[in-house]
């Protein structure tokens, strides 16, 4: 008789998934710089950035962003929301800014917020 086949190989564990105590701080930092009521959810497990969805108020926290930077994270993304609230809508952001400088408007307003003299984008 043939021998037996072989066991099918053990896949490996998937990688523990990030404390909620991420999503919550993220959603207190927010509010702390004026967006309360905001939602924060898990995105892609391996991005390392964070994006506010301006269409549902929320901000997507990848999961390997860096935990150091969570107070960044809430503030930064909040301003997003504000550039929103101030030119009406995602689209005259886009328009009135253009990406690179909605980002470097959003680091300014985060820097202001914590008292930071610059952020990554300007």
């Amino acid at each position: 008789p043939a021998p037996a086949p072989a066991p099918a190989p053990t896949p490996p564990p998937p990688p523990p998934a990030p404390a909620v105590d991420v999503l919550s701080k993220v959603r207190s930092h927010a509010a702390a710089a004026g967006c309360s009521g905001v939602g924060v959810v898990w995105g892609d497990s391996g991005a390392r950035y964070a994006q506010a969805d301006w269409y549902n108020y929320t901000i997507i926290v990848g999961g390997s962003v860096n935990t150091n930077r969570l107070q960044w994270i809430g503030a930064h993304e909040c301003a997003h929301f504000q550039q929103v609230w101030e030119y009406g809508s995602p689209e005259a952001v886009i328009n009135s800014l253009g990406w690179d400088g909605l980002e470097c408007d959003a680091d300014r307003r985060a820097a202001r917020i914590l008292g930071y003299s610059a952020g990554a984008y300007c």
